[in-house]
């Protein structure tokens, strides 16, 4: 996986850079969900230096018939947060139905899908943030 962050005009934050992580995807198919884990683990290089940043994600997709569940255990996989239910656009994108308020930002996020990568492109916008962050998953 590899990551671009982009802070936009009016953006205090200077995310600029970019990243690579390896991913594990796990499935925990039982008769009531199908769960997927991402593990994210790799290393942010912003662009005003040459040091990295280590980080992880855990994100969970739970699966229902109409939407997808997403969740970031940033707090543990025993307390997920809830982010916003994925829906269908057409045939190969989806996008949050609500947006996800965090303190006063608002994250929003649209994926796209082929056969062999998919591309997320989260939006974060607040009082001192206006970034855009695009993941490819490979």
């Amino acid at each position: 996986m590899t990551f671009t962050a982009q802070s936009l005009h009016g953006s205090w934050m200077n995310w600029n850079g970019q990243a690579t992580a390896t991913v594990t995807v796990t499935l925990n198919a039982s008769a009531q969900d199908n769960i997927i884990y991402l593990f994210e683990k790799g290393q942010f290089c912003p662009n005003a230096t040459t040091n990295t940043i280590p980080f992880r994600n855990t994100f969970k997709l739970v699966c229902h018939p109409d939407h997808i569940a997403f969740y970031h255990e940033r707090f543990g996989a025993d307390n997920p947060v809830w982010l916003f239910d994925l829906v269908a656009t057409d045939h190969d994108t989806l996008k949050n139905k609500t947006i996800h308020q965090c303190a006063q930002d608002q994250y929003s996020v649209l994926v796209s899908l082929n056969e062999k990568n998919i591309e997320m492109t989260w939006h974060i916008i607040g009082p001192k943030k206006n970034e855009k962050i695009h993941y490819h998953y490979f």
